[in-house]
């Protein structure tokens, strides 16, 4: 289950974020949490657990989601343009038409 302070961080921005992830050595747990529609584009979400998400519709263009464990979360319709997926864990993860570039 989500950790209710990190999904709260989100709502402050990607500069935020970006900032609050480079001052902690803490993995944000945002398995299961739903973050249908936002925008969290430029978000640094390396190494996120976020198993089990609900990012259908979330932009997610240009995040940092590498080494992210996105084991079952949705992302029907979601934007990953430039979004960097490299060694994310992706096994059952659902795509049905997400656009990417």
């Amino acid at each position: 289950m989500a950790n209710d302070e990190h999904v709260g961080m989100l709502t402050l921005g990607a500069a935020a974020w970006n900032e609050w992830r480079a001052n902690r050595d803490e993995t944000p747990d945002l398995s299961r949490a739903g973050l249908r529609g936002l925008d969290l584009s430029g978000f640094d979400l390396s190494r996120a657990d976020l198993r089990g998400a609900d990012l259908r519709g979330t932009n997610l263009s240009g995040a940092n989601l590498s080494g992210a464990h996105l084991d079952g979360a949705n992302f029907f319709k979601a934007v990953l343009d430039g979004a960097d997926l490299a060694v994310a864990l992706l096994s059952g993860a659902q795509f049905l038409t997400a656009h990417s570039s």
